[in-house]
């Protein structure tokens, strides 16, 4: 997670033509002022488990792959958009153990796809955030209204990462520390480092 961390503050410092601040004092994600950029190429871990996801999806020859997609197919079903988001966050949350990658993969930093995820049964934080954001875009979600973030939990005085959702202008935070559906508002011990999806990052201020 550090090295992704320093990746991403190194990109802040060397893309300033293609970032723009979200508004001046307007908080944003956890009550944080943040700059945009649309520059993710040099989000190297990101980009490489997104193409991988679209292999995996485009192959669907994993056992794993295939019961994660009948599971989304119940998921769409659901009445509200808050039931399914609470049921991908308890559905990943059960399925998979926390392990550190190092114990996982043999590396202290991997971002895994969800069919390596769900094969493994074990991972990280960010492995339980970059499942959930899959599993919902399947389900139906835009990638614009999701992303990564990565934090500082103040709690525990570690990084960590989890998975932001809007509705409607409310941030729904799934977390694996939690089986719980909270906003961003109730987290105040949740301090954001930098967030990301597939079409931008940002980074707190």
């Amino acid at each position: 997670m550090e090295v992704e961390l320093n990746k991403a503050l190194l990109c802040a410092a060397i893309s300033l033509s293609a970032v723009s601040y979200a508004g001046s004092a307007q908080a944003e994600i956890f009550g944080k002022e943040e700059v945009i950029s649309t520059n993710i190429s040099q989000f190297s871990k990101w980009n490489d488990v997104v193409a991988r996801q679209e292999t995996s999806i485009k192959d669907n020859s994993s056992m794993e792959i295939k019961a994660w997609e009948k599971d989304i197919a119940l998921f769409k079903e659901l009445s509200t958009t808050r039931q399914k988001i609470e049921a991908v966050n308890n559905y990943i949350n059960a399925r998979v153990e926390y392990r550190p990658d190092i114990e996982v993969w043999g590396k202290t930093d991997y971002w895994a796809s969800v069919d390596e995820t769900l094969t493994k049964g074990y991972g990280d934080c960010d492995d339980y955030a970059i499942a959930k954001y899959f599993t919902l875009k399947e389900v139906g979600f835009s990638e614009d209204d999701m992303r990564i973030v990565v934090l500082k939990d103040h709690s525990i005085n570690q990084i960590h990462a989890v998975l932001s959702v809007n509705v409607n202008g409310a941030e729904y935070i799934l977390d694996n520390q939690s089986p719980y559906l909270r906003t961003d508002h109730q987290l105040t011990y949740y301090e954001p480092i930098y967030s990301i999806n597939e079409t931008r990052w940002w980074r707190a201020v």
